[in-house]
């Protein structure tokens, strides 16, 4: 995974939370991603089985609130569909 923020830029906007095993955030990617394969030399395209898992994953836009020092909720988005099922799970993460 390749992410667009580095030490020198300013503040990117949180975009997606990944999870554990059990859907607890244990890190927030901020700003602009993309996943790839890595080869020899370089980027390579990702098998298909990963493409469909990654895709999944990170396909739910995530908004985030800081909940005091040091812990932020990721809020996934429910698409129309599933917010007439269920609602959204949110969950919290420790800021290191």
């Amino acid at each position: 995974m390749f992410s667009t923020v580095s030490i020198r830029t300013p503040p990117m906007p949180l975009n997606r939370a990944i999870r554990d095993e059990n859907g607890q955030p244990f890190e927030i990617i901020a700003g602009t991603f993309f996943i790839c394969g890595l080869g020899e030399e370089d980027f390579t395209s990702l098998p298909k089985e990963l493409q469909k898992k990654y895709e999944d994953k990170f396909k739910q836009p995530e908004t985030f609130l800081r909940m005091g020092r040091g812990k932020i909720m990721a809020i996934p988005f429910a698409t129309d569909k599933e917010a007439k099922s269920k609602p959204p799970k949110a969950a919290t993460h420790e800021e290191r």
